[in-house]
């Protein structure tokens, strides 16, 4: 008996939607040199806005040193504009936006009494205030800021004495409050994030042993505990809580790799990420978090101490790497806008790198920046469009074969 021409139909508009779902969704990726000095934007940080639009806080310098700084660069789909923030730093800078708007935090020397504190830059009828965080006396080393829900800025930092030791401020209503000295000493990058209750988390690292280590604040009290052997780390957290960092290690490793490590309810669970036999990969790494997915940026370093920008994420079933082009030796950092489209700051001048999907409206320079386009056409997400379409094509034959589905008219109760 034949097979009913609608249930033919049916299976192949099936086989169809099957094809959609786990098809990777395919982009471009867009380059750009912002800023063209060689020096600038060794440290950097970049934020997405609600409109998916970039912001980046950079360390400039020019004339070999003679001019140096903080500088804010941002697009708004018009073309990429700078902004000169302070002329009197060139150390660890960190950005974040609420309501579309930019917020950064820096270290730098108060000329009265001659020491470092936190400083907090945010605009105010297109003019930048940069307020001195009270409470930071000795500040130094890296950090990192987040908004919370209501737009105060919650920032981890160094207060360095003879050592370097972790400290956490924070503003509300009232002003702003310090927690100092709440673990150390410590070293490297550090990360923070907001729980669902709007409690800090910190990632660092120890600089006894070289250990990655998590801090938690809940309600009150500070937790810490130590994660894992490794270095450049960055922390996110899921929806649920729960922590995920990317880092360089060479533990049991003969050259340096790309490592990942998550908290779950069972406890940690670590995954090689990137490994190359003739080159050291994981440097400076960035993790950004997308449906409790992990996409993250870093560098890989050849014999002759050349770098280049690497991108990694996971589709939920494993590890997709791709190789973006140069890079200098310098941070990395990755932020994800509302459809988990990757956006990339780097250094080697300041540059940006961007995943272009077809649903995005594309970003266009100023004259003032060099762009290059389709540098990489590449795709984010579920790699699976060969199989889709031999699973298509092999129903489709079994269907007018017999063997897909049943002669007998009593299997559909017909």
């Amino acid at each position: 008996m034949k097979t009913p021409i609608s249930l033919i139909f049916f299976c192949f508009l099936l086989a169809l939607v099957t094809c959609s779902v786990v098809s990777a969704e395919e982009g471009t990726w867009d380059t750009t040199t912002i800023d063209p000095d060689p020096e600038s934007g060794s440290q950097n940080d970049i934020a997405v806005d609600e409109a998916g639009n970039p912001h980046i806080s950079y360390s400039y310098s020019y004339d070999g040193g003679s001019q140096s700084g903080l500088k804010y660069a941002y697009n708004d789909g018009s073309g990429w504009e700078t902004e000169v923030i302070d002329t009197e730093t060139r150390t660890y800078n960190a950005i974040a936006t609420f309501n579309n708007q930019p917020y950064i935090v820096y270290v730098n020397k108060d000329e009265s009494d001659d020491n470092n504190y936190v400083y907090y830059a945010y605009k105010q009828s297109q003019t930048w205030i940069l307020e001195k965080v009270p409470g930071t006396l000795n500040a130094g080393g890296a950090l990192d800021l987040i908004m919370d829900a209501n737009g105060y800025p919650h920032v981890a930092f160094g207060i360095s004495d003879d050592s370097t030791y972790l400290a956490y401020a924070y503003q509300d209503s009232s002003g702003w409050h310090v927690d100092p000295l709440i673990d150390g000493p410590i070293t490297g990058y550090i990360s923070i994030d907001l729980g669902s209750n709007q409690k800090p988390h910190i990632g660092y690292q120890s600089s006894v042993g070289g250990m990655i280590k998590y801090a938690t604040k809940n309600p009150t009290t500070w937790h810490t505990e130590e994660v894992i052997n490794g270095a450049y780390q960055s922390m996110k957290l899921d929806s649920s809580n729960y922590p995920h960092f990317s880092y360089i290690s060479n533990a049991g490793e003969l050259i340096p790799v790309l490592k990942y490590s998550y908290k779950t309810a069972s406890g940690w669970i670590t995954e090689t990420v990137d490994r190359d036999f003739t080159l050291s990969v994981g440097w400076y790494t960035s993790i950004a978090m997308f449906n409790n997915l992990a996409h993250i940026s870093y560098l890989s370093e050849d014999s002759s101490n050349a770098y280049s920008l690497k991108y990694a994420y996971n589709d939920g079933i494993s590890w997709n790497t791709m190789l973006l082009g140069p890079a200098g030796d310098g941070r990395t950092a990755i932020a994800l806008d509302s459809y988990g489209d990757p956006h990339i700051s780097y250094h080697g001048s300041l540059n940006y790198a961007h995943f272009q999907s077809p649903r995005n409206p594309v970003i266009n320079p100023t004259s003032a920046a060099t762009t290059t386009t389709q540098q990489m056409i590449g795709t984010i997400g579920m790699q699976n469009t060969g199989m889709s379409s031999f699973l298509l094509v092999t129903a489709i034959f079994f269907i007018f074969s017999g063997l897909l589905i049943p002669k007998r008219r009593e299997f559909f109760k017909l």
